[in-house]
């Protein structure tokens, strides 16, 4: 590696550490602060705070697990082992006890979909949903009614020569069968 590299990566390093260090001194300090304050709320005498890890010493597990990123935290909560979760506050216990009861839930969750996938087979029912009924032209409207108020006399015998110009109409628009059906089968001798 590139000496210039590597220094910033040392240096990055350092700074993590220190980091580390100070974060963990401060949730020491909060809990020795928090063990006074509840002693000295019973009436019992107070206790000294613990001495702060020394630099580079070793952590306790409480002050080490502070100062993990938090998704890394999650999984050491999870995986922890109940004697090393037997050191740790009460608070870090229900928190690991929380971790641990969701990660079942959730490969539970998992387990019964497949289950449930094989035992009842989705059945997909397809629906025809009917199409809206087609609205005509007013002007189309009108010829209809036009063509059907001449059919009729004509379907009686009445006025031929209206007769030849709806039919021309009809069979224009296609609807000559429809209204020769409509009107009674029209006049099926007339040529």
């Amino acid at each position: 590696m590139p000496e210039e590299i590597r220094q910033e990566v040392l240096r990055e390093e350092e700074n993590r550490r220190r980091e580390q260090q100070a974060a963990a001194q401060r949730a020491a300090q909060r809990e020795a602060a928090a063990a006074a304050n509840a002693n000295a709320n019973t009436g019992a005498a107070a206790v000294a705070a613990p001495a702060a890890p020394p630099p580079g010493g070793d952590m306790d597990n409480a002050s080490f697990i502070a100062t993990l990123d938090p998704m890394l935290r999650e999984e050491v909560l999870m995986t922890a082992p109940e004697e090393l979760l037997q050191t740790l506050p009460a608070e870090l216990r229900a928190e690991a006890q929380l971790l641990q009861d969701r990660a079942v839930r959730r490969l539970d969750a998992r387990r019964e979909v497949p289950l449930q996938a094989h035992a009842q087979p989705a059945v997909v029912v397809p629906v025809r949903v009917p199409p809206p009924p087609l609205r005509q032209h007013p002007h189309l409207q009108v010829m209809e009614q036009q063509l059907l108020v001449q059919a009729v006399p004509n379907a009686l015998g009445q006025g031929q020569q209206g007769n030849r110009f709806g039919d021309e109409v009809l069979a224009r628009l296609g609807l000559q069968q429809h209204f020769r059906l409509a009107v009674g089968g029209g006049q099926q001798g007339r040529q």
